[in-house]
């Protein structure tokens, strides 16, 4: 994997394929998590997030566990005012949680208000096994 992916989003990966990168029945899932360091996949969720702010993207938004837990979109909404405003307008937002107490698995719904992210409810949950705890806890509880 490069260590830089800064080709343009909406270039690159969806306009080749014919795909209008505002069209609302995009769903984008920003998955990163140990290929890249922290700092790098900090730098590139912003410049991803920055691209699809550009286009104005109406699709839902996924936030993997990692992008989520380590408040990448945040970092990106405080430090880009585009990117912030374009956050705090979206209502289709969602990250990817887990409860390690229960063993629990979540999707919530996520709203940025002031570039800072909240989780807004539950729309999913589910029952985790030890296979995926184990590498959630080495992960994000470092």
């Amino acid at each position: 994997m490069p260590t830089n992916l800064r080709a343009s989003l909406a270039t690159t990966w969806l306009k080749p394929w014919g795909i209008a990168v505002n069209d609302s029945s995009i769903c984008v899932a920003l998955v990163f998590g140990d290929q890249l360091s922290n700092g790098t996949n900090a730098k590139e969720v912003k410049v991803l997030l920055a691209d699809l702010a550009k286009e104005n993207n109406k699709g839902a938004l996924f936030l993997h566990l990692t992008v989520f837990g380590k408040n990448w979109g945040e970092m990106a909404a405080t430090e880009d005012k585009a990117v912030g405003t374009w956050l705090a307008d979206k209502d289709n937002i969602f990250a990817l949680a887990v409860n390690p107490k229960d063993k629990t698995g979540e999707v919530n719904p996520v709203r940025y208000t002031d570039g800072k992210q909240t989780v807004t409810g539950v729309a999913f949950t589910t029952d985790l096994n030890k296979g995926f705890l184990g590498p959630f806890n080495r992960r994000l509880l470092k």
